[in-house]
């Protein structure tokens, strides 16, 4: 009996269907579809990703050892010694990546200047390719350099996180490093504001010193709040509010209860007690602070310092009092961000400042002003300066110009009632002092 032509379509479709079912099944469940598969990725990416060996199969679970991925205009050189993926492969027929266990051994992470910028215009978004669960993720013995130079190393590292439609939710996540530890929780979605909620508590050593504390985030309708508790190397806490409206208004609360110093954080220094209670508001383009700062037995009184962002220029206007005295400071300037390196304008003008003799080894009286324009590399610095012991004040007159070279001394008086001292002259910095 002959087939007619819809039963030969009909057929062909079966047999098609068929076929890629079959290969679908010998692609995830064998071995050699594995390996098919791998030499498939490894020819997309050209010489970017080598394999050193791989066992088992997609369906889990799928073991690889000496991993390298190299990308030299992303700035990106990786190695793992060994990375076993079990990975539920049905569920990718629903466009979910559902990883049971994902375990990566020994990984080297390098990254360098990238040679190509990719320039991403699109704005940031919550919305995942498509759903993503991960169950567990193990990492020992990774270490993360830049140019060379280590970032951090990790003994060993645990995360449970999801990425979905509903958002992020990070269910756990416990690092532990030679340079101490981290554990964090969140979870953030994106309706019509970023929302969600996160904890976390750190311990971890840099630059020879430990910082220890913990935080809370959380973020209702507009308002996002973070509270910040830091437990070593000193006591103090932070509160800052942001508004996720048009210019992003915020304001902070900042506590360092009174403390000593030289009791680890800074040794070598004259501060027998350190302490401050600021305040400040603003927007992404203009904000004031105000509070005051105890050093020693001085109580610095912040009546403002503001700023305003104006194209590429900061503007700053700041006014500081030293309370139970007449002393004041008052600085005004202007900031070029564009320029390369980053250039400024200010003006400094202080009187009746005493700086107490625990400072600088004697009481001093001072006023005067002080005039910059330039940056590090090329500056002009100018001013009129009284600075002495009391009732035995030299008035000083000043006019340089320097860069990170050298220093060209144009006036340099210096006048007290028992004589005057005149000077001009250059002084080397480098290549060496001269």
């Amino acid at each position: 009996m002959r087939l007619r032509w819809p039963q030969w379509i009909t057929a062909s479709v079966l047999a098609l269907v068929l076929l890629i079912v079959a290969l679908l099944f010998w692609t995830i469940n064998t071995t050699s579809g594995a390996h098919w598969t791998l030499q498939r990725v490894q020819g997309a990416l050209g010489d970017k990703l080598a394999l050193g060996s791989s066992s088992g199969t997609l369906a889990g679970p799928l073991e690889l050892r000496d991993v390298r991925y190299r990308d030299a205009a992303s700035g990106v050189d990786f190695t793992a010694a060994r990375v076993r993926l079990d990975l539920r492969a049905l569920a990718l027929l629903r466009f979910v990546l559902r990883v049971e266990s994902l375990d990566v051994q020994r990984v080297r992470l390098a990254l360098r200047e990238p040679t190509k910028r990719e320039v991403d215009n699109q704005p940031f978004s919550l919305e995942p390719p498509f759903d993503i669960l991960l169950e567990q993720l193990t990492l020992s013995d990774a270490r993360v350099s830049r140019d060379g130079e280590p970032l951090v190393e990790v003994s060993t590292a645990l995360l449970a996180a999801t990425w979905t439609d509903g958002g992020i939710e990070v269910r756990q996540l416990d690092v532990q490093s030679p340079q101490g530890e981290l554990h964090f929780a969140a979870q953030v979605n994106q309706r019509e504001f970023f929302e969600g909620r996160g904890k976390g508590r750190f311990r971890w050593r840099a630059g020879g010193r430990e910082y220890a504390g913990r935080f809370d985030a959380d973020a209702r309708g507009a308002l996002a709040k973070l509270d910040l508790l830091l437990s070593a190397p000193v006591t103090a806490t932070l509160e800052a509010e942001l508004e996720q409206r048009p210019q992003f208004p915020w304001r902070f609360t900042l506590k360092l209860p009174e403390f000593d110093p030289r009791n680890g954080l800074l040794p070598d220094s004259n501060l027998r007690k350190l302490g401050a209670h600021l305040q400040g508001s603003g927007t992404a383009t203009r904000g004031n602070t105000a509070g005051t700062i105890v050093l020693n037995d001085t109580t610095l009184q912040i009546e403002s310092f503001g700023f305003a962002h104006e194209g590429e220029q900061l503007n700053v206007d700041a006014l500081l009092k030293i309370l139970g005295s007449r002393g004041q400071l008052q600085a005004r300037g202007a900031v070029q961000l564009a320029r390369e390196p980053v250039t400024a304008r200010l003006n400094i003008d202080w009187r009746d400042v005493v700086i107490p003799a625990d400072l600088v080894g004697q009481v001093l009286h001072s006023r005067g002003v002080l005039d910059f324009d330039g940056s590090p590399k090329a500056y002009l610095a100018s001013g009129r300066i009284t600075l002495g012991p009391p009732k035995r004040p030299a008035d000083i007159q000043l006019r340089v110009a320097g860069s990170d070279s050298k220093i060209q001394i144009s006036q340099l008086d210096i006048v007290q009632p028992a004589g005057r001292l005149a000077a001009t002259g250059v002084l080397t910095l480098l290549p060496r002092l001269g």
